[in-house]
């Protein structure tokens, strides 16, 4: 993913638009409004064979800045999950799991961790959340999901893919595409994903203006 690309994805992890077409969807981004500021996350059960935060093994999955690089995926997930709400922190950190069209190990265990806490967020506020969960799948490609974290993540996937659908009924514009973008990929097809993630002319790479607005 481009540096600019990058950019509009943390500007929309922090998008608070309440835009809406009808009276149902005005009422859902105001029932949703109502439970911001958002609630730290409850410690997770490990019944879906999560990666625990304090496992060892995180040593050993290494992310863009390597294994034992300077970002701890850890400390960053618990600090997530105490304040969903710090898009700095969030827009800091998942670079680290999957950029540059490559989706590190680490971002595997990380899944259902990312899943909790875009969770967490209301719809209104979440693209940003989902859309890091569907480049996640999109660049699985580059580094297959190691196995022992496999049944957690596609577990994982499946509630992403719920979150997913719901943030598209309560957003618009980047928004919606980046939802929709995260839709994509959910459901198995990435090659659309990346067209919905980075609009461009396929001959000159000029970018390609969205009006995802309904």
């Amino acid at each position: 993913m481009r540096g600019h690309d990058r950019h509009r994805l943390r500007r929309a992890a922090c998008s608070t638009r309440r835009t809406s077409t009808t009276s149902r969807r005005r009422q859902n981004t105001r029932r949703t409004f109502r439970s911001w500021p958002p609630r730290p996350v409850p410690s997770a059960s490990m019944d879906d064979g999560r990666l625990p935060l304090d496992h060892p093994d995180w040593k050993t999955l290494s992310h863009r800045g390597g294994p034992e690089g300077k970002v701890d995926v850890p400390t960053e997930l618990r600090a997530l999950l105490a304040n969903p709400g710090d898009d700095a922190r969030f827009g800091g950190f998942w670079p680290y799991l999957c950029s540059e069209d490559t989706t590190w190990p680490a971002a595997y265990a990380a899944t259902p961790y990312l899943v909790d806490h875009a969770a967490a967020v209301p719809a209104t506020r979440r693209a940003g959340r989902v859309a890091v969960i569907g480049l996640i799948v999109t660049h699985s490609r580059t580094q297959s999901c190691p196995a022992r974290l496999r049944d957690a993540h596609t577990t994982a996937l499946g509630r992403a893919l719920r979150l997913a659908t719901e943030t598209v009924t309560v957003t618009s514009g980047d928004d919606l595409r980046w939802g929709l973008s995260a839709l994509a990929a959910l459901r198995g097809a990435p090659l659309l994903a990346e067209v919905l993630a980075n609009p461009q002319c396929p001959e000159c790479g000029v970018d390609i203006p969205v009006d995802a607005t309904p």
